[in-house]
């Protein structure tokens, strides 16, 4: 399969907060790379392709 991605992922571990759309209460997950236009994003429970999701995690190197 030829990689689509056109920006570099850079590995990351970190913790991250989300939830969906249809659920506003925030659970814990985990980051596990960042680009770009993106991040992976570890989650307990699988969710819909194309289902919106907020997350929020610190970048690397900034103050909490």
């Amino acid at each position: 399969m030829q990689e689509r991605r056109t920006t570099i992922r850079l590995p990351h571990q970190g913790r991250a907060q989300y939830c969906s759309s249809g659920d506003l209460l925030p659970k814990d997950g985990s980051i596990t790379n960042l680009s770009e236009r993106g991040a992976g994003v570890r989650v307990r429970e699988p969710h819909k392709p194309g289902e919106r999701v907020t997350v929020h995690f610190p970048l690397p190197g900034a103050q909490e």
